[in-house]
């Protein structure tokens, strides 16, 4: 895991990140990766990458250098478009990731879903027996896959549609990988019924696998920020990307934040970010999840008891009673998340936004390095794996200046590679 934050007023973008990558099974951690890049070293464009360092087994270090030395001197009018070179770069039947490797990987996600819905198979026919270790007919397991199957298939539909693919891609996919995809479903379903219908419908799974946004759990976070060359405020996008099959890219858009004439300030946390919210809202955001749903069961099931308790009125009435008092308590509990949702935004978000909106590009670089130590001291503090940790390298972005390094680690001296330093701009 990581910790990494984007802060951006009107004259900068200040982007922070600690340097811990966990490895293997054994959860080896060093404190060296680098996480922070330049992504043009011509232009004011940054990017950060979190959770899964590699990307098809290629360290995202060497993918963004690789496409930092294409992209050279060109420049693009919007900050987006840099993110949507940086896209197209993935997908042109790019070398690094080769075919072999999009097949295994495509391999592994499968595996992981098919055996998702092998334990949810597993658990229905479980609780089937369980009451008294009946057996259970080859047509109920029969059914229970079948039905585990369209459920999967049902919620997978719909999911929003992926970026970038067309509406074959699915097809082209199960087409090209069939071989694969049959390994991976005897390896998945073992001794498990599998009829054509619920094959068919395996098949269809896939396809919106690879169509639609469902992602699993391991994925590559990755940020642009900076200034296009029309553009005078920051901006930042950030994305998920999951793999790469037949040479497109498996990704979706998550966080973005632009500075406008109505927008002065934004503060965006990635990966572990409980430590920046509870600063920025006042509130841990666990604690607040915890209390809104203690709230929520405990008004759910308060007009049932009130109502029961009351002797006199028959069966109509006490329906009647029951459903206005439902109606009143829900309403005073949407009463109170709105009027507490308003006093946090005003008296805490709102609060450290407007001093945001008038930093110096300094003093943000300063409180981007200090949230991502606020995290890094937190999981020192706790008996949680310090997943968080190691110099944080820290930069600023403007409009005049480009991309200045604050603090950057180095595995060698720069005093002791001048080559280094004087080959750096040569080429792009």
């Amino acid at each position: 895991m990581t910790a990494e934050i984007a802060i951006m007023n009107k004259t900068a973008v200040a982007l922070a990140a600690d340097s811990a990558v966990t490895i293997g099974l054994k959860r080896k951690t060093y404190n060296t990766a680098n996480k922070l890049f330049t992504l043009s070293k011509y232009h004011p464009v940054g990017a950060m990458v979190f959770s899964n360092a590699n990307f098809l087994g290629v360290p995202w270090e060497t993918i963004l250098k690789v496409y930092r030395h294409k992209l050279g001197r060109k420049r693009f009018p919007r900050l987006q478009d840099y993110a949507n070179d940086l896209i197209r770069f993935l997908n042109r039947a790019n070398p690094m990731f080769l075919p072999t490797r999009q097949e295994r990987h495509f391999g592994h996600i499968v595996f992981w879903h098919f055996k998702r819905l092998q334990e949810e198979i597993d658990g229905r026919i479980k609780k089937e027996t369980a009451p008294s270790a009946q057996k259970i007919s080859d047509i109920r397991i029969k059914a229970i896959v079948r039905a585990t199957i369209k459920e999967a298939v049902d919620q997978a539909e719909k999911a929003d549609k992926l970026q970038g693919v067309g509406p074959r891609h699915g097809t082209t996919v199960v087409t090209k990988y069939r071989s694969v995809l049959k390994d991976v479903r005897k390896a998945a379903f073992e001794n498990l019924p599998i009829t054509r219908n619920s094959e068919s419908q395996l098949k269809r799974f896939v396809e919106l696998l690879f169509t639609r946004q469902v992602f699993g759990p391991a994925f590559s976070g990755l940020v642009v920020a900076g200034f296009g060359e029309d553009e005078f405020f920051p901006s930042m996008r950030s994305f998920h990307l999951e793999t790469i099959v037949n040479n497109r890219v498996k990704y979706q858009s998550r966080e973005s934040s632009e500075i406008d004439e109505h927008t002065s300030a934004s503060i965006t946390a990635f990966a572990q970010r409980e430590m920046v919210e509870t600063f920025i809202t006042g509130v841990d955001p666990g604690y607040k999840q915890l209390a809104e749903g203690h709230l929520d069961t405990l008004f759910s099931g308060r007009p049932a008891a009130i109502v029961n308790s009351i002797s006199g009125p028959d069966d109509k009435t006490k329906k009647a009673m029951l459903s206005q008092l439902g109606t009143a308590t829900q309403r005073l509990l949407e009463d109170y998340k709105r009027e507490m949702a308003k006093f946090q935004q005003e008296t805490y978000v709102d609060a450290v936004l407007n001093v945001v909106g008038i930093l110096p590009a300094d003093e943000l670089a300063i409180m981007a390095e200090t949230l991502v130590s606020l995290t890094s001291f937190k999981r020192k503090m706790s008996m949680d794996a310090e997943t968080v940790g190691g110099p944080i390298d820290v930069a600023i972005i403007s409009k005049g200046d480009g991309f200045v390094w604050i603090k950057r680690k180095h595995y060698f001296k720069p005093e002791l590679n001048p080559g280094f330093l004087a080959n750096y701009y040569r080429g792009g």
